[in-house]
């Protein structure tokens, strides 16, 4: 899976990848009339206690990936009742898709 850089103005490491593109569309979000309300990943790992890859929307936390030392995904997580309330019942077949891709950063 292919983490292309988010637009930031601040110094967060901030990504969009195909996860975060089928996300958007189990929740229902049309990204196309709201560009900037979508599912992204926040990668905060080194800083703080941080030791996971953060999935977010605008506002919060929706969920977390978590990689071995490769950066090959173990384990996601999705809270469907804080934020975002509206995914489908497609969540679980999506997460499952990607457990054990390898993530690489595109910069």
């Amino acid at each position: 899976m292919n983490l292309k850089e988010k637009e930031n103005i601040l110094s967060y490491k901030e990504y969009y990848c195909n996860l975060t593109e089928e996300l958007d569309q189990c929740a229902g979000f049309d990204t196309k009339k709201y560009r900037h309300y979508r599912h992204y990943v926040a990668d905060y790992r080194g800083e703080g206690n941080f030791d996971c890859i953060s999935i977010r929307v605008p506002g919060g936390t929706v969920g977390a990936i978590w990689v071995n030392e490769n950066n090959v995904i173990t384990e996601i997580k999705v809270d469907t009742d804080y934020v975002v309330r509206t995914y489908s019942n497609e969540l679980s077949d999506i997460i499952q898709k990607y457990i054990g891709e390898k993530i690489e950063f595109e910069r």
